[in-house]
């Protein structure tokens, strides 16, 4: 059987997500870097947070996906998404969205102004369910600002702390 059927949220016209955010976002397909689609209906996450984070690390661990890292800013310079299976029988999943890196909302290179256009710059009916900020252990202070403006936004919004071990050896 295919790969892709009707119902296959990566199928032009049925991407819930370019639905959601509109079509100024460039989305990856997440058939196109190994990630399995999320079924339609399912919650958005995104993951936001500076550059150089671990927020690709992140979407690929997630979605078994073949994001491309690199440890300079600009690195992610499109929106990359994949299904996020929740339980072991593939059941529960989400639609996962990688976002160029942003230290805030108030954008200052276009990384940040495509994360700022696609988080606020939505009616609220598009914007995501949830909002992941990966934040580096070793420069907490510099990701907390996203954080807080995140929150102004009424966002719910998690924290994953990345880079433990090397804030421990400092």
């Amino acid at each position: 059987m295919d790969e892709r059927t009707e119902l296959d949220p990566c199928e032009p016209g049925a991407d819930p997500v370019t639905e959601r955010f509109g079509t100024e976002a460039p989305v990856v397909s997440c058939h196109e870097h190994g990630s399995p689609a999320a079924p339609p209906g399912s919650p958005i996450v995104a993951l936001a947070g500076a550059p150089n984070v671990g927020k690709s690390t992140l979407f690929n661990a997630l979605t078994g996906g073949r994001r491309s890292m690199g440890n300079w800013p600009g690195t992610t310079v499109e929106v990359g998404r994949g299904g996020w299976r929740l339980d072991a029988h593939h059941v529960e999943s989400v639609d996962l969205v990688d976002l160029p890196g942003a230290y805030s909302l108030d954008p200052s290179s276009p990384d940040e102004a495509l994360t700022r256009a696609l988080l606020v710059d939505v009616p609220d009916d598009r914007r995501p369910d949830v909002v992941v900020v990966v934040v580096a252990a070793t420069h907490l202070a510099r990701s907390l600002y996203l954080v807080s403006q995140l929150r102004e936004y009424d966002y719910r919004v998690i924290v994953a702390l990345t880079m433990e071990d090397v804030a421990a050896r400092r």
